[in-house]
């Protein structure tokens, strides 16, 4: 059975490897400039449908391997998720004559946990530096105080 689904899969992920060839040659012929935002969109369709299958229908004791495979290419389809609704959240500014600041720069590459967030949530952190935690005292209060301002960050 294991070897079924594992053939379902790789069948599955090999037509999405071709499709996504396809549509990278095929944008090259068309022009399109954005052959990155393309490529990551047809990755992400590809991985759902992985994931998808494996949480859904395969059974529970299909083995450990199987589902931590599934949850790698989770983490990587939220990651596809959010940096293309990142590019369009800048792109749509772009053409409304507004320049956002970057909200994502490879976060799987960071080191630690700290970092991790920081290139991940760039501008989400920024907005609760500049008008929560400095209004509040910033760590230029007593030891007391600065930890309320961090709990009261966090919270919000």
């Amino acid at each position: 059975m294991f070897k079924n689904i594992l053939h379902s899969l790789f069948t599955k992920g090999l037509v999405a490897v071709i499709n996504f060839f396809i549509l990278i040659i095929s944008s090259r012929y068309l022009g399109v400039s954005s052959r990155g935002e393309i490529s990551i969109f047809i990755l992400n369709i590809a991985i759902i449908q992985i994931v998808n299958e494996i949480y859904t229908d395969l059974p529970p004791d299909s083995g450990g391997g199987i589902y931590f495979m599934a949850t790698v290419f989770f983490s990587f389809q939220i990651y596809c998720d959010f940096s293309g609704y990142s590019d369009i959240a800048l792109g749509a500014a772009k053409v409304m004559g507004y320049d956002l600041m970057e909200n994502f720069r490879t976060p799987y590459l960071a080191a630690n946990i700290k970092e991790f967030w920081s290139r991940w949530h760039i501008s989400l952190s920024t907005w609760f530096r500049d008008y929560l935690y400095i209004p509040l005292g910033g760590n230029r209060v007593s030891d007391q105080r600065r930890f309320f301002n961090l709990f009261f960050v966090s919270v919000c």
